[in-house]
């Protein structure tokens, strides 16, 4: 109630329409401009921030709850403040996985991917429905912990997530200071006195294509890469 008027607990599902309109942009623009300084995250990071920010909306009805199952009434704010981080999370994972199907899917296949990215979409729905099942407004008592069980689900899945990307990156890294710590074991000499002939041993080492085949540049070109890619 404010200003001696109700407010209808419809309209708090409006709520998250209004932030998606007002922070998309902004959360857009932030994409870009983290790109452009070569700081912008990788896909698997964004959907477990987003994971994450979802979690986090949802510890804040963890807390109102607690304050409802004590005797005392939770005001509007934390409700507007769970629509908030939602939307936040969503816009974290919606947009950038439309974004990364379209780029990754075979355009053969973009139709088909789409399809099953909004099949996985409908089938979240419906876990989301099973699990609002468990809330009854007669156990009331209850809701906390419930809603802990999702914090714990969605934070967990997020960092999950996150921490496999980065154990793939490691390995892929670590893969790469092989033939690195290779190249570190020639001296400095014969680089500069003998430079074609162990370019030809690490180019052996590296796995690369068969060398005769391709001109010096080339060979130099495909080098580089494969080393920094």
């Amino acid at each position: 109630e404010a200003f001696n008027f109700t407010v209808p607990a419809g309209w708090f599902q409006s709520l998250n329409a209004v932030f998606i309109i007002v922070f998309a942009p902004i959360f857009a623009s932030a994409w870009v401009w983290l790109a452009r300084r070569h700081l912008e995250p990788s896909i698997p990071t964004k959907f477990a921030l987003g994971l994450m920010i979802l979690g986090s909306g949802f510890l804040v009805m963890f807390f109102a709850a607690k304050l409802v199952a004590g005797g005392s009434s939770a005001a509007p704010t934390w409700l507007i403040m769970t629509y908030l981080l939602h939307t936040f999370g969503e816009l974290c994972l919606s947009p950038v996985g439309l974004s990364s199907v379209t780029k990754l899917a075979p355009k053969r296949f973009v139709g088909q991917m789409m399809g099953i990215w909004f099949l996985a979409a409908s089938l979240g729905n419906l876990i989301a429905g099973l699990l609002a099942g468990g809330f009854r407004a007669d156990a009331v008592d209850q809701m906390p912990s419930l809603y802990l069980q999702i914090v714990m689900s969605t934070v967990g899945a997020g960092l999950l997530l996150e921490m496999e990307f980065r154990r793939e990156n490691f390995d892929e890294m670590r893969s790469w200071t092989e033939p690195a710590d290779h190249i570190l074991e020639l001296r400095m000499e014969d680089l500069t006195t003998k430079p074609y002939e162990h370019m030809l041993q690490i180019f052996d080492h590296l796995g690369l294509v068969d060398q005769d085949e391709y001109t010096p540049a080339k060979r130099a070109e495909l080098f580089f890469a494969k080393v920094c890619r």
